[in-house]
């Protein structure tokens, strides 16, 4: 017997992807004298701040219904 996981477990999975590549980002776009260490670019870097809004999204709590 297979199980189908709900909406809500996808949507869960998701989002626990979405924080771990975001907090792994971060730690890779840190600031080194106004430089991003990770891409070069003026810091904070796009990635650094995609990341860091990805992360706020990912710490919202969930609607009432998914």
């Amino acid at each position: 017997m297979s199980v189908t996981p709900t909406d809500e477990a996808i949507a869960r999975y998701e989002l626990d992807a979405l924080r771990a590549l975001a907090a792994h980002v971060i730690d890779e776009h840190v600031n080194d004298h106004g430089v991003c260490a990770a891409c070069g670019a003026a810091f904070p870097c796009g990635q650094a701040c995609l990341a860091e809004h990805n992360l706020a999204v990912c710490d919202c709590p969930p609607p009432e219904r998914w």
